[in-house]
């Protein structure tokens, strides 16, 4: 995943607004049904995989989330300091 990251953890696919921009085309790691079909379904009940990728994307929104409010924070302390 290390490929994806935008070097805070976050995706660098991922927009402004919160959406895949290679949604249509992402690869084997980013779609869950073919992950499970292919690698878990002899592993893990759908209900706990789905679990699993939940707690995953709500962490990822949440760094998400910090970043923007620590760019929001940098880009108020930079205009601050220009006044």
């Amino acid at each position: 995943m290390k490929i994806y990251d935008r070097g805070d953890g976050v995706c660098k696919y991922l927009t402004e607004d919160n959406k895949c921009e290679i949604y249509d085309h992402r690869p084997l790691i980013c779609d869950t049904d073919r992950l499970y079909n292919l690698f878990y379904i002899n592993k893990l009940s759908r209900e706990e995989y789905d679990k699993l990728n939940e707690e995953a994307c709500n962490e990822l929104m949440r760094l998400f989330n910090e970043k923007e409010e620590r760019d929001g924070r940098s880009q108020n302390e930079r205009t601050e300091q220009d006044d």
